[in-house]
């Protein structure tokens, strides 16, 4: 099991350098109370080179995922939130960008699979990206 999140920059530009945190914001039971806790995740990759596609941010869920072991509800009831930060150098504008976004419960999917965004076309012997399928997703089997 893993948290993804898949990204792709907008336009014919390309980043290099970039870098990539993610941490969980979880409501916990704190005296009485609940109060959010905030939890830097390890991710497979948190840096790529370049970024001329798209790509698929991933956090294992293992024993050092401060969501393992929980179902679906304890995640609901935790009111999970997912935070991001992305730094990159942008070669068109010769510039570093920041970028911060956060994604609540609500727009979680969860026993889900990302669909393939990009193709290879034989004939024109170039890979086509189609950002118009970056939230695409397919259900898959708990």
């Amino acid at each position: 099991k893993a948290l993804m999140i898949r990204l792709a920059i907008p336009n014919n530009y390309i980043q290099t350098d970039v870098s990539a945190n993610v941490t969980l914001a979880l409501l916990v039971d704190k005296d009485s109370k609940k109060v959010y806790n905030f939890f830097p995740v390890t991710l497979e990759f948190d840096k790529v080179n370049s970024l001329a596609l798209n790509w698929t941010i991933v956090h294992p869920i293992d024993e050092e995922s401060p969501i393992y072991g929980f179902s679906e509800e304890q995640i609901r009831e935790a009111k999970m939130e997912v935070l991001l930060y992305l730094r990159g150098f942008d070669q068109h504008y010769s510039n570093l960008v920041l970028k911060q976004t956060s994604y609540t419960i609500n727009e979680i999917v969860f026993d889900a699979k990302f669909e393939p965004m990009f193709f290879r076309d034989e004939a024109a012997d170039t890979t086509q990206l189609h950002i118009d399928k970056l939230s695409d997703y397919k259900h898959t089997p708990a």
